[in-house]
């Protein structure tokens, strides 16, 4: 068995040890078939999804510095953190949003991409 075979291993038994932590989040990407130059929008829109086990790692409660406190765009931003395995989804740049118990939420840059685990950040309005 090879190293990164051992760690994919071991990576899936920590996922099924952490039971009521993992939650399935869909990762969305929308493919745009044709362009209706008309109306100036697409004429069609076809989302893809991809549902991945994740650990939210961030409880989504952003720290205000003095000043956040008066910047209207700081304050209505939700950030949370995401980490999942890279083969269950692959390239990251491929989607553009993911969904978390109903709630459409970007996709930031991610925060460590090691080839097995990636922690992303991900941001949404309140």
């Amino acid at each position: 068995m090879s190293l990164n075979a051992l760690i994919d291993k071991n990576l899936r038994t920590a996922y099924r040890l952490l039971k009521d932590k993992v939650t399935t989040v869909t990762f969305n990407t929308r493919a745009v078939g044709d362009f209706d130059f008309a109306t100036g929008l697409p004429a069609t829109d076809v989302t893809t999804t991809v549902n991945v086990d994740a650990v939210i790692i961030d409880d989504n409660k952003p720290k205000l510095t003095k000043d956040a406190r008066f910047d209207k765009e700081k304050r209505n931003l939700a950030k949370s953190e995401l980490m999942f395995q890279k083969q269950d989804l692959g390239d990251i740049t491929l989607y553009d949003s993911v969904t978390i118990a109903g709630d459409e939420w970007n996709i930031g840059e991610p925060i460590k991409n090691d080839g097995h685990i990636v922690i992303l950040q991900v941001t949404r309005e309140k």
